[in-house]
């Protein structure tokens, strides 16, 4: 199991059996996506912002804070998202899903995936991108109203990728994109953090 901390984003691997060749593929891909991600967050100015519709502010350094505590975790197929409680007993519930999750884990923050999702994503322009990016949209909005909203989290994914210059997909589940909403971070904050 990885150590939570901040020196890196370590990637565990819970799947006991042997993977399929595109299985593997997806994989490598995703680790390509997260290189890839790293280095678009990192370029980020810390007062870059980007102002959602719906009026929340998300600037670099508070989707650098994010990163640096983000670890991520591939499942097998079937894997359901339940319950997490933590060392103190606190519950989170969990999305309930078969698919992934971001899990803000009191500030621990967890990406997981299940393999069949990535291998799905990664036959898709931009798809591989495109999901690790949206998980991290629904982190920087974990203690708003906005957690949940899926084209929130498309808004900020597709931000992050278009102003780094890598391919996201253009028509995402999640009721898509916003219309009007800002397509990068902007070099000037306009009000200096999550509103």
């Amino acid at each position: 199991d990885p150590i939570p901390d901040e020196a890196s984003v370590d990637i565990q691997i819970t799947i006991d059996r042997p993977l399929t060749d595109s299985e593997k593929e997806a994989l490598e891909d995703f680790k390509q996506t997260i290189a890839a991600l790293e280095a678009a967050i990192m370029a980020l100015a810390d007062n870059a912002v980007l102002t959602l519709p719906n009026g929340a502010d998300v600037t670099g350094a508070e989707l650098k804070a994010i990163w640096a505590k983000t670890d991520f975790v591939i499942n097998d197929i079937g894997h359901i998202y339940g319950s997490v409680t933590d060392s103190q007993g606190n519950v989170f519930p969990g999305n309930q899903t078969d698919r992934g999750q971001a899990n803000p884990n009191w500030g621990n923050y967890e990406i997981s995936f299940n393999i069949d999702l990535l291998n799905d994503y990664d036959d898709n322009t931009g798809g591989m991108n495109y999901v690790v990016a949206h998980e991290l949209g629904h982190l920087s909005q974990a203690d708003s109203n906005y957690y949940s909203s899926e084209i929130t989290a498309n808004d900020i994914a597709r931000a992050l990728l278009n102003g780094a210059g890598l391919d996201y997909l253009e028509n995402p589940n999640g009721g898509g994109y916003t219309p009007g909403a800002p397509t990068q971070f902007s070099a000037a904050p306009s009000g200096g953090g999550r509103s």
